[in-house]
């Protein structure tokens, strides 16, 4: 694993964004259910959660929307313990296995994790493909008018603006769901 921390601080009280997706009924309960486990988790605090979007599904498209919504939190856990733990509450909400791309009970992915940067077969901070998901931009930028990739510095309003044009020229796909 790789792991570079670009402000020099330690892990203890960082700040992390996580992405929570659903779209097998019934939706919102699979994502209040995720929200007040991750709310349990050890030196960690839900410390804001975005409104829920609505977004088409990516990839296989026969199958429901999803439910979007980005939480913001304080956490002490490093980045693989908060992994294992986002891993575990899947589970316990009740994640079934599916085929990429497809049906999901929940789904949550560590988009940031403070200023790091981690790159490993099992995880990826910023997360791989937060970029090109408008939806995820969008719902980061409800956090954060000004919020900037902690890694790149790329303005994330200056990221949606770029994707909105492609989509409106016809070059990418909007949502993106993974």
């Amino acid at each position: 694993m790789t792991r570079i921390d670009l402000t020099g601080s330690d892990a203890s009280g960082e700040t992390a964004f996580l992405l929570l997706g659903s779209n097998r009924p019934p939706r919102e309960h699979f994502l209040q259910q995720a929200i007040e486990l991750l709310g349990q988790l050890p030196d960690t605090r839900i410390t804001w959660q975005s409104p829920v979007l609505r977004t088409p599904p990516y990839g296989y498209t026969q199958q429901e929307d999803f439910l979007n919504q980005v939480l913001h939190l304080k956490t002490g856990l490093l980045p693989r313990q908060l992994l294992r733990a986002v891993k575990e509450t899947e589970q316990q909400v009740g994640r079934r296995e599916s085929f990429r791309w497809g049906p999901r009970e929940i789904d949550i992915d560590i988009i940031f994790y403070g200023n790091w940067m981690v790159q490993s077969p099992e995880l990826m901070i910023p997360h791989g493909d937060y970029r090109n998901r408008d939806f995820v931009l969008k719902l980061l930028l409800e956090f954060d008018k000004g919020l900037k990739d902690p890694v790149t510095g790329e303005a994330l309003r200056d990221r949606l603006q770029e994707l909105e044009r492609k989509t409106h020229e016809g070059l990418h796909e909007p949502g993106g769901q993974g």
